[in-house]
């Protein structure tokens, strides 16, 4: 079982506390999986997290790379906060104006 918040399915471990897993990655697609309660303390985490690492990927792609999908799963998130909610709808709305 994972003891770590952060779990980038993709599997590479980096700051932040993200954990190796090996699953197949699909161009385009991130998924990861929180641990534990998401709020007002953690969320801009998050938010510094995916940025991260979608420029990490954009670095690292041969041509020009976007998110096409971006799965979260919260299986493991037992609470949220209305600031976490809030911070949650607005990346949802940024990601979606950049279609």
């Amino acid at each position: 079982r994972f003891r770590h918040r952060w779990v980038n399915m993709r599997g590479q471990r980096a700051s932040g506390g993200l954990v190796a897993t090996a699953v197949e990655e699909e161009p385009g697609v991130l998924v990861f999986r929180f641990e534990g309660p998401l709020f007002y303390a953690n969320v801009d985490q998050l938010q510094e997290w995916l940025e991260a690492e979608e420029l990490r990927r954009i670095e690292e792609s041969p041509v020009d790379y976007e998110f096409k999908a971006i799965i979260f799963s919260a299986i493991a998130v037992p609470f949220l906060d209305t600031t976490a909610i809030g911070a949650l709808q607005t990346m949802i709305r940024s990601y979606a104006d950049r279609n």
